[in-house]
């Protein structure tokens, strides 16, 4: 009888130490999580700021807000956060630059590979989806990948106003590469889009001077 009240002692050791070492692990990441926070805190507050405005960093601001988001990935480097505004900093100038191919693709490809992490490790963010797509759409990398960035993106943001953006300017320019089925999504979203984003899309839509999307 002792040895089986031992072996249950020993049991609820073993799990002690199971439960210890999870608390530990989870106040190393709450920890690593929150030097993150404060260290980033101006650099990310800033580029919500550019998305909201829609303004281009000066070279100097993507110079100082890539110093400070490339640093901390060295703290967390699984940060999907940190990764989408690297991400975002890169295709902002990729875009910008698109007369020097040369440059464009340089930027577009660092981008490109930070929004493929930050879908690895946020795989329901349709706006990291949506940018994977965009970037392969400027690279011009029609390939499966792309489409399959392109329909997760879809599925996950369909009300989401700067995916569905993204998605527009891809689908509208491959109109001829996206099938039936893809086509018909993208109608059905200008459909239901709401006064805000539509005003976005219309333009979009009357330069691409694709059929069946009507107001």
């Amino acid at each position: 009888m002792s040895g089986v009240r031992g072996e249950g002692r020993y049991a609820w050791y073993g799990l002690g130490l199971l439960a210890g070492a999870a608390l530990l692990l989870a106040l190393f990441y709450a920890g690593r999580a929150a030097l993150v926070d404060i260290a980033t805190m101006r650099a990310r507050a800033a580029v919500m700021q550019l998305k909201r405005e829609g303004r281009m960093p000066t070279p100097l601001e993507s110079r100082d807000y890539l110093t400070a988001l490339e640093t901390a990935l060295s703290t967390a480097p699984d940060s999907a956060q940190l990764h989408e505004d690297i991400g975002f900093l890169y295709a902002v100038r990729g875009t910008a630059a698109l007369r020097f191919p040369e440059i464009s693709r340089g930027l577009l490809t660092k981008a490109l590979f930070h929004y493929e992490l930050a879908a690895r490790y946020r795989p329901m963010d349709s706006h990291a989806w949506s940018s994977i797509a965009l970037c392969k759409h400027f690279l011009d990398q029609s390939d499966p990948a792309l489409w399959a960035a392109y329909d997760k993106a879809m599925a996950y943001g369909a009300n989401e106003p700067e995916t569905q953006y993204a998605l527009f300017t891809v689908g509208l320019s491959r109109w001829a590469e996206l099938g039936t089925a893809r086509q018909q999504a993208l109608q059905a979203a200008y459909q239901r889009a709401r006064p805000h984003l539509r005003d976005r899309l219309t333009p979009l839509v009357a330069r691409s001077q694709r059929p069946g999307f009507a107001a």
